[in-house]
């Protein structure tokens, strides 16, 4: 536990220091600081806080400008300007923990989960795809942000979502040109775009007409895949729609009023709960562009960005205080600090993708499932393999979503691994050569008749 009481001569002199350059500036006061509060985060950090009258001060673009003077009048601590909750300047009083320059994408993915990049304290940041909403990758080239917008669009290939994918510029994408999970052609123009948010929408409407159908009457894709498996009815694909200098497509496309700036706030507010995640990206948006779309957006990652306006805009203003040499570097609105995964772009060249989407782990459990246990793979013995309970659970729940493992009415109703598994463990040739039970008692368990059609 933190002992704030040891930090307190330092906030004293960060007061003292605050005070005198409020009072120093034009438009800015010390008068108009209404609090002072010094808190410890969950992270080890102590944080001195100078809350501002809302009510009072002028404008509040002057007193953001202030923070750059702060820091170097306090020697070059981190000091951030906060708007979410009140108007605030935030010190850091303890050291900046260091972040490695580099960090690769962990190759073993959680699934149902997106990997954004580590925190200072070595916790990742991420989370499950519903509960990040929509997200917004911004940064200047060579930032990293094609780097981190190419690591999620890969995520959602390895955990089998299908893709609509545009980009204005053709160098974010070209290599998932021809990739099996698209649903329509890699938009490159700006009618492209448009045609592109008119496919998703159109799965959108396809979707809401599946929920209707559905007995549970489901209000997200979690629940409507439950009954959908439960009822022997195909589940639905998680859809990334990945749009790739988002800010200039709308901009020539008549702003957030014009066609496709319409299009993207309808898919924006409807898209989530029929597991369609929005991932817009560019170098820079202005304050219209972000403002038609931000009550949707549940992350925003900021790389480097040209300018503080554009780091205003994005609601994360500290992004332009990132530093050129530290590329991957990111400020983002829920985890701070972080430094994004890194994944090489030929990982999603043809040819350098896992054909069958196994990771090397479930490979080695679909195996040891094919040799050992008749195909079996139920708590028990995912768990006698050393798997934990909510591991076991989730590897189950990801499986049958993708076609790999289903309940076998006829051995108890445990879950075993499909046919289409041992297609894939086996190069496709198990047709020809299998005779292991695992095919002859699961044949009936995958009916592609009952998929329902709009």
């Amino acid at each position: 536990m933190i002992d704030l009481q040891r930090y307190l001569p330092v906030a004293q002199q960060v007061q003292a220091v605050i005070s005198q350059v409020l009072d120093s500036r034009p438009g800015t006061s010390s008068e108009y600081v209404q609090g002072w509060v010094l808190r410890g985060t969950p992270q080890n950090d102590v944080i001195f806080y100078a809350v501002l009258d809302a009510g009072r001060i002028p404008k509040p673009e002057p007193f953001e400008r202030a923070t750059h003077q702060i820091s170097s009048a306090l020697g070059g601590p981190r000091v951030y300007w906060g708007n979410s909750t009140g108007f605030r300047i935030a010190v850091i009083l303890t050291p900046a923990k260091r972040l490695p320059r580099l960090i690769d994408l962990p190759a073993n993915l959680p699934s149902g989960r997106a990997l954004i990049g580590l925190r200072p304290d070595g916790q990742t940041a991420g989370g499950k795809w519903g509960d990040l909403k929509h997200i917004i990758v911004v940064g200047y080239t060579g930032s990293g942000k094609s780097i981190t917008t190419r690591s999620l669009v890969y995520q959602a290939i390895r955990q089998d979502f299908s893709l609509i994918l545009a980009d204005l510029d053709g160098t974010t994408f070209p290599m998932l040109v021809e990739h099996p999970a698209l649903m329509t052609p890699l938009a490159g123009t700006t009618d492209e775009f448009i045609g592109a948010l008119q496919v998703a929408l159109g799965e959108l409407e396809h979707r809401a007409i599946l929920y209707k159908r559905a007995a549970n009457f489901p209000e997200k894709i979690e629940e409507y895949n439950q009954w959908a498996l439960a009822s022997g009815q195909e589940p639905l694909k998680r859809v990334l729609v990945a749009l790739d200098e988002f800010n200039s497509a709308v901009t020539k496309t008549g702003g957030p009023d014009g066609k496709l700036g319409k299009l993207a706030v309808e898919l924006a507010s409807r898209g989530r709960k029929f597991g369609i995640t929005l991932l817009l990206s560019a170098q820079d948006f202005s304050k219209e562009v972000i403002g038609a779309v931000r009550d949707e957006v549940g992350v925003m990652i900021a790389h480097k960005v040209n300018s503080e306006n554009v780091a205003r805009n994005v609601g994360v203003a500290a992004a332009a205080q990132i530093s050129e040499r530290t590329p991957g570097r990111a400020i983002t609105n829920r985890w701070g600090q972080i430094q994004a995964f890194y994944l090489d772009k030929s990982h999603l060249m043809v040819g350098a993708q896992s054909a069958d989407g196994l990771t090397p782990d479930e490979k080695l459990i679909a195996e040891r499932a094919f040799s050992e246990t008749e195909g079996k793979i139920s708590l028990e013995v995912l768990m006698g393999w050393d798997m934990g309970q909510r591991e076991a659970r989730r590897l189950q729940d990801d499986w049958k979503l993708r076609g790999w493992a289903a309940n076998d009415p006829q051995r108890a109703n445990s879950v075993y691994i499909t046919p289409k598994l041992v297609d894939l463990l086996t190069n496709r040739q198990a047709r020809q050569t299998l005779t292991n039970p695992v095919q002859t008692r699961q044949t009936s368990l995958t009916n592609p008749t009952n998929r329902l059609t709009a």
